[in-house]
């Protein structure tokens, strides 16, 4: 004998974002992953979030590092996804974010003298694609966004 239970369970602890606050928050969460991805290679090290270039190259890079390159380059881009009303603009996003990921990568080439991260480079591509397929969910938007 089967049964069917329903549970209204709500999904989310807190309500729905309103748009305006999202497109608020974006610049300065902008700001705070340009600075934090620029900070030198000892500070990143001390919070446990940078490999050594060296090691890179054997294709040591730890987990933590990867994790939070697809953490914080994928949430970026599901913030900014969030904002946006047309596909034109979706597409302008994922675009976006994977030119300020290579230009960090290079600004950090510039800045420190190392050869260019191409694997930082992948897993940011990894997340912000993995984000733009989640923001194309118009669900995932109207549980977490609500406009005016």
């Amino acid at each position: 004998m089967k049964t069917n239970i329903v549970v209204n369970v709500r999904v989310l602890p807190f309500s729905r974002l309103q748009r305006r606050l999202l497109v608020r928050i974006a610049p300065f969460w902008l700001l705070v992953l340009i600075i934090g991805s620029l900070l030198p290679g000892n500070v990143k090290s001390s919070i446990g979030t940078s490999t050594r270039y060296s090691e890179a190259i054997r294709g040591s890079i730890s987990m933590t590092h990867r994790l939070t390159h697809f953490g914080s380059f994928g949430s970026t881009a599901l913030l900014l996804l969030l904002i946006t009303r047309r596909r034109g603009q979706q597409a302008a996003v994922l675009v976006g974010t994977l030119a300020l990921s290579f230009s960090i990568e290079y600004a950090q080439h510039l800045l420190y003298e190392q050869g260019i991260e191409w694997w930082d480079i992948r897993d940011d591509f990894y997340a912000d694609v993995t984000a733009y397929i989640a923001g194309q969910s118009r669900a995932l938007k109207a549980a977490l966004v609500r406009d005016p």
